[in-house]
């Protein structure tokens, strides 16, 4: 199994007012992760995409909401 580990900020305006991070924030910090983990696998995600092998952020919104939340390329 390959495991990266992205630590990010959240940002003061990214919660409510009891301190909790805004669910549509969530899609952002995966987003993260996925180009550092790319970049530590020696793929930088502009490479991908020159090779059209761009990874399909919808179908991790699917599994999300079947509870498969996984990254899918």
């Amino acid at each position: 199994m390959i495991r990266s580990e992205t630590i990010l900020r959240v940002l003061y305006a990214h919660t409510d007012m009891m301190g909790v991070v805004n669910n549509a924030r969530y899609l952002e910090y995966f987003e993260a992760g996925r180009n550092d983990l790319l970049r530590n696998l020696g793929m930088p995600y502009t490479e991908l995409e020159k090779e059209t092998l761009d990874c399909q952020l919808l179908r991790l919104l699917q599994n999300l909401f079947t509870r498969q939340s996984t990254m899918i390329c």
